[in-house]
């Protein structure tokens, strides 16, 4: 929203304005006296470079800090939703799975992996069965275990397919500059969908789609950006993972890392191969991901209007807020 101050400022230009013409073409005196001024020395070596100078950096200001709207504050993993109800923070749900191992001298060993949950049974896995010796499957009435005993494993908590949830979001910054005054617009949207598959410690593969149709900066220049991008033509823009992305471990929940990233990112119907650093923390059962994609609009073919050094486009960035869900 546009600040009041701001509002104000404008609404009062706007009114002298009007009252100024208003005056000169009812009041025949101040008509009169305007003729006298105009025609006065001092008015052509102060007031005209005096007016131009208000003219030259006031419209521009407005249009900067006014038409173009507050710019947001940047993206942070605090801008995502909170975990689905019921989700243990950082720990997702799993089933408990059992093998069982005969070895040389006769006796069954049963790993569990897994933490407690329900097992693909329907029972649960007593937690006591978590790290210790204790059969996962309580025997018979009446009978021991017989030499069984329970070795826990640790349940890889990443490995599997994910979608794009709820709160994801993906952003263009870019600063436009107007008669020497420069802003910077934000357009966003939360019009994005993907998924990622990860196998043990490595993300083998990843995509993240973004709708530009609904990417709205909510200033005057929303119609600028979509003709400039030509949305009606490319209405989607695409990040695709063409090189794993290997962990060393896997991130305590809340913790950040930072990795790097390379794969094929189009927008405006061009492609081009980018590589970029990524940040990744979990949040509860989710996987969150943050990163910012530097786009030189000549690399895709994009025009922008330039005005020299008075004036023109610089600096745009793709920026992305991801939550991956784990599917079912």
């Amino acid at each position: 929203m546009v600040r009041a101050w701001e509002l104000v400022s404008v609404v009062a230009i706007l009114a002298v304005t009007t009252l100024a013409v208003q005056l000169l073409r009812t009041n025949r005196v101040i008509r009169a006296d305007a003729g006298r001024r105009v025609r006065r020395p001092i008015t052509w070596l102060v007031g005209v470079p005096l007016f131009a100078l208000v003219v030259g950096v006031g419209i521009p200001y407005v249009d900067a800090h006014v038409f173009n709207g507050p710019t947001p504050p940047p993206l942070s993993f605090a801008d995502l939703e909170p975990a689905p109800a019921g989700a243990a923070a950082g720990s997702p749900p799993v089933r408990a799975a059992t093998s069982a191992a005969i070895t040389p001298g006769g006796t069954t060993t049963t790993v569990v992996r897994g933490v407690v949950g329900p097992s693909p049974t329907g029972s649960a896995v007593p937690a006591a069965a978590i790290g210790s010796d204790v059969p996962a499957t309580p025997p018979p009435a009446g009978q021991p275990p017989a030499g069984q005993v329970v070795a826990a494993l640790p349940e890889d908590p990443v490995a599997g397919s994910w979608t794009v949830g709820s709160g994801s979001q993906a952003r263009y910054g870019i600063d436009d500059t107007a008669m020497g005054q420069t802003s910077h617009v934000v357009g966003q949207t939360h019009e994005v969908s993907g998924t990622a598959r990860i196998v043990g410690y490595t993300v083998t593969s990843a995509d993240v789609v973004v709708n530009m149709q609904s990417v709205t900066c909510g200033c005057v220049h929303d119609v600028k950006y979509q003709q400039m991008l030509d949305t009606s033509m490319y209405p989607t823009s695409t990040f695709v993972l063409t090189s794993p992305i290997s962990l060393a471990s896997i991130p305590a929940p809340g913790a950040v890392i930072t990795v790097p990233v390379t794969g094929n990112f189009t927008i405006h119907g061009v492609t081009r191969s980018v590589t970029f650093s990524l940040e990744a923390t979990r949040i509860g059962p989710r996987i969150a991901v943050m990163a910012t994609i530097p786009v030189n609009l000549a690399d895709y073919n994009i025009q922008s209007p330039n005005a020299g050094s008075l004036g023109g486009l610089s600096n745009c960035t793709m920026d992305f807020l991801i939550a991956f869900d784990p599917t079912s």
